[in-house]
């Protein structure tokens, strides 16, 4: 009985401590790069975005990320990118888009 008592009791000291750990408060830096991560596919970045990042503007949307992505295919470059939907859009492109689209 003991045995069992004592193997609860580090079962729910570890769950605490888990669950601790996983609170973390985020900034909307950390929105937006949670939102550009959610749009390449990364897991779980889009069930953190929708939990945990609802009180803040978030300006890199998947949506926002596609349209960028739309103007990239039609050939625009970084410049015109950067000035139409913000600096840090070509975070939202993969290394092998950047590569084969991207004019600098």
């Amino acid at each position: 009985m003991s045995r069992y008592l004592i193997k609860l009791v580090a079962s729910l000291i570890l769950l605490t401590l888990i669950q601790s750990c996983s609170n973390k408060v985020l900034t909307a830096a950390d929105c937006e790069e949670i939102s550009i991560n959610c749009y390449k596919g990364f897991p779980n970045s889009c069930n953190t975005l929708e939990n945990s990042c609802s009180k803040f503007q978030i300006k890199y949307t998947k949506l926002t990320c596609q349209e960028a992505f739309n103007s990239l295919l039609l050939g625009a470059d970084k410049e015109t990118l950067e000035k139409k939907f913000g600096e840090r859009i070509t975070e939202c492109f993969s290394d092998k888009e950047k590569e084969k689209y991207l004019k600098k």
